[in-house]
Parts: C-alpha cells; sequence; structure tokens
C-alpha cells in the first residue's frame, strides 16, 4: 500500500438526496450492523489516542470465536487469543498459552450484535462516494454514529468491495470521555488462514 493511501487526502464524497440518501444509509446500517459476522480475515490497526503513543496491531480472525491479536508497536508485548469461551495470553509468540479469563460464548455473541446494532441505527450525516486505491475503485461510506447515551461518539469512513461488501479500509475517529482516538485499519481476506487452538 503506497503512501498516498497511508496519509490520505481529502476525500470529496458526494452528496446524496432523498430516495439516493435513504439508499445510502440502509447500506452503511447493514455494513454495520452486520459487521460481527465474519470471514477469515487479517488486519493492520494503528490506534492514536490523542494523549498517548501511538501502538500498530496485527489481528487475525478465523471465525467470531476465533480471534488473534498480535501487537506490534510497542514490541515485546503478549500475543492475545480468544477461542470458543475463553480468552488467552501468550508471553512467547504463540508456544506457550496462559487462559486470561473465561466467558459465555452466546451472552458474549448477543452482546456484541446489540452493540453494533445500535451504532449502526444511530448513523446520521451519511455520505457514500467512491475512491481508487492502486487501480482499483471502492465504495466508500461516511458516517457520525454514537451508542446508546452517546457514551461512545465515533466519525467513520468505511472503503468497500463493492464486489462483495468486504470493507478494505476502516477509519474512526472515537470520542469517549473528551478525549479523542483514531484508528485506522486495513484489512485483506486469507484463504486457508490457521489459527493455534490452545490445549
Amino acid at each position: 500500500m503506497n503512501k498516498r493511501i497511508l496519509i490520505i487526502s481529502f476525500l470529496s464524497l458526494m452528496s446524496v438526496g432523498g430516495a439516493h440518501a435513504d439508499e445510502c444509509r440502509d447500506r452503511l446500517v447493514a455494513l454495520v450492523g452486520n459487521s460481527t459476522n465474519v470471514q477469515p480475515s487479517k488486519g493492520h490497526i494503528i490506534t492514536e489516542p490523542a494523549n498517548g503513543p501511538k501502538m500498530e496491531n496485527e489481528f487475525f480472525v478465523l471465525s467470531a470465536s476465533h480471534m488473534l491479536f498480535k501487537p506490534i508497536d510497542p514490541p515485546n508485548l503478549p500475543w492475545t487469543l480468544t477461542y470458543i469461551d475463553a480468552a488467552y495470553t501468550s508471553p512467547d509468540e504463540g508456544q506457550t498459552w496462559n487462559v486470561a479469563y473465561t466467558f459465555d460464548p452466546e451472552t458474549q455473541a448477543e452482546a456484541s450484535r446489540n452493540y453494533v446494532e445500535t451504532l449502526a441505527n444511530s448513523a446520521i450525516n451519511v455520505q457514500c462516494g467512491t475512491d481508487e486505491i492502486d487501480g482499483v475503485t471502492y465504495d466508500v461510506l461516511e458516517a457520525d454514529m454514537s451508542t446508546t447515551g452517546g457514551e461512545i461518539d465515533t466519525h467513520s469512513k468505511y472503503w468497500v468491495d463493492p464486489a462483495n461488501e468486504f470493507v478494505v479500509r476502516a477509519e474512526t475517529l472515537s470520542q469517549l470521555g473528551g478525549m479523542d482516538t483514531r484508528f485506522t485499519q486495513t484489512w485483506e481476506p486469507v484463504e486457508g488462514l490457521e489459527l493455534p487452538v490452545p490445549e
């Protein structure tokens, strides 16, 4: 991915009205609301708190109940793995795993669905347009969203492959308690992805 993509310029998103505006919002609501329906993929995530150091991580998703989180910067931090009903940490890059905590998978899944549905249905100031990355044209969806009671306010922008609705890039500015945090994610599908299975 080239520097133009890493340091993205201002996008001129087209304004839409009437039925087009409804269609645009419906698509964003569906995209965010269904975001717990995952496919095998790899993500690169940069987190930039306003009052803290930047963090960089890799995130591997095999299913909603099997995920691996690898810190890159700062280095030498434990890996984290979720598998079925437990979260594990590894101090040695996956050679050994220790149970960090357990949870009820159904309760966890329901909480995740409720969260993304609440976020999706709160969408306002929705805009849709297109942008080109490395010669490929993607649909761009953008909106302001918030959780119940406005505890967390976000402005999110998604670059979506129109052929399959896969989000290849997402930028989010999140505000919690008056503190801003910026998240930049890039994603790619991974065929044949395998993740550790703790014993």
